[in-house]
């Protein structure tokens, strides 16, 4: 494989063979130095110093009220991440209302925490936890634990794309069922996201994950997200949500019929720290 050369500064060489690992030439008035670094490491981003300069995150609130048919519809969205070199945990938080005279009022609420430590070449291990009450399905509480391995696909300064499988326990309460089930099942998914830059920097987020049981012969799962995000004033963001979820088997729904899937779109305004 050839080297592709880089010119840095009239007396400076860059030369780095493109692969994960790459050698570093720096040659100054005729003499050099060498040093090795890994892709990866070139695209980590930078680590703050103090415990609170490296949380970030966003708030959101979306509101919409229609007098003709009194509905309501509200959305609130939060998330936190602290990073270091090594490790990251994720925090996020979404809860929908939906509110009509002709029809019962549906919430949608999802609670996740998730730990990502990298590993080398790309690879991840994680595990995570998740809390979701969802109306439309007729679900009152599902609560997931699980862990598995990922790795980037695609890692640039504009794209990361990852693929992630492992497994997950599954507990879950239903509104019309008071008999709790428990389940195991495997997780499979991909995540892509795309970077804008700019004074208004913008982002795109889409991940797939698809839940086959192993204890529950013929149920399949399934969960679609995505969010655009644009900046419009420093620190100040407006977005665009949307999601889908899928469960072969799912049992009565609070409008008394067998509700398979759910999907929404939401808009909303929001602060970044």
């Amino acid at each position: 494989m050839g080297l592709l050369t880089a010119s840095v500064a009239s007396a400076d060489l860059l030369t780095f063979s493109p692969q994960s690992e790459f050698r570093l030439r720096l040659c100054r008035l005729g003499s050099c130095r060498r040093s090795v670094l890994r892709s990866s490491d070139a695209l980590t981003p930078e680590i703050k110093s103090g415990f609170f300069q490296r949380i970030d995150g966003n708030i959101d609130f979306g509101f919409n009220y229609q007098k003709a048919n009194r509905s309501l519809n509200y959305s609130l969205g939060a998330t936190a991440n602290y990073r270091t070199k090594r490790n990251q945990t994720d925090l996020s938080y979404t809860s929908i209302l939906s509110s009509r005279d002709s029809s019962p009022r549906a919430f949608r609420n999802v609670l996740n925490a998730s730990y990502t430590h990298f590993l080398k070449r790309r690879w991840q291990a994680l595990g995570f936890g998740q809390l979701e009450q969802n109306d439309e399905l007729g679900l009152d509480l599902r609560a997931n634990l699980g862990g598995g391995v990922g790795r980037y696909i695609l890692q640039s300064n504009r794209t990361i794309l990852s693929a992630l499988g492992g497994l997950t326990t599954n507990r879950e309460q239903y509104i019309t069922d008071p008999e709790v089930r428990n389940s195991l099942e495997a997780f499979a998914g991909i995540s892509y996201d795309y970077f804008i830059h700019g004074d208004l920097g913008a982002d795109i987020t889409t991940t797939f994950t698809v839940f086959p049981s192993l204890t529950e012969s013929g149920r399949v799962r399934a969960e679609f997200r995505f969010r655009y995000k644009q900046e419009i004033v420093t620190d100040f963001i407006i977005s665009l949500s949307g999601w889908y979820s899928y469960d072969s088997k799912a049992p009565v729904g609070s409008t008394g019929t067998v509700s398979q899937d759910d999907y929404g779109l939401v808009t909303s305004l929001g602060w970044e720290f």
